[in-house]
């Protein structure tokens, strides 16, 4: 996945993932581990793994993405994040790509990732009720207009443990 794609993807994916903090007892907040074997990635390739850590601040939530791609190469991503419905551009990524968020409940929320007034991405993120597993679906397009379509299913980590 390229540069560009990929920061798109992991803005909404964090963002959309983040937007419980507005709510007390956000389910969303903790470690959450990709199944990759139960995972969906249609036009590339999937990460060997990847941790997302959500935990409330006194500002928001903070959000922390590690991910280790096919090549072994760790990345960590952090975001603070603020859920009001506006638009959001991040420092850092292309000029123009923004992204809004709808939470319908404490369990379901959905975001729009635009760049330069055209839609890319819409996301949706699912919590079971029970809280242990966590869906997120990607389905967008690149700046090239190639496809993309993901359905990553995260498993809630025991005690919070990062490992």
């Amino acid at each position: 996945m390229n540069l560009f794609c990929r920061k798109n993807y992991t803005l909404a994916c964090v963002i959309l993932l983040a937007a419980g903090s507005a709510y007390a007892a956000d389910p969303a907040v903790g470690v959450w581990k990709l199944d990759v074997l139960h995972s969906k990635f249609s036009s590339d390739a999937a990460p060997l793994s990847e941790l997302r850590i959500y935990a409330e601040t006194p500002e928001g939530t903070k959000v922390t993405v590690k991910t280790v791609n096919r090549e072994g190469k760790e990345t960590v991503t952090e975001y603070p994040v603020v859920f009001d419905g506006k638009d959001h551009v991040r420092p850092g990524y292309a000029s123009g790509t923004s992204i809004v968020l709808k939470r319908d409940n404490d369990y379901h929320a959905s975001a729009v990732v635009t760049h330069a007034g055209t839609v890319m991405a819409d996301v949706e993120r699912t919590i079971s009720t029970d809280g242990a597993t966590m869906t997120i679906t990607y389905k967008g397009k690149n700046e090239t207009g190639d496809a993309i379509d993901k359905v990553m299913i995260y498993h809630r980590v025991p005690n919070g443990q990062s490992r």
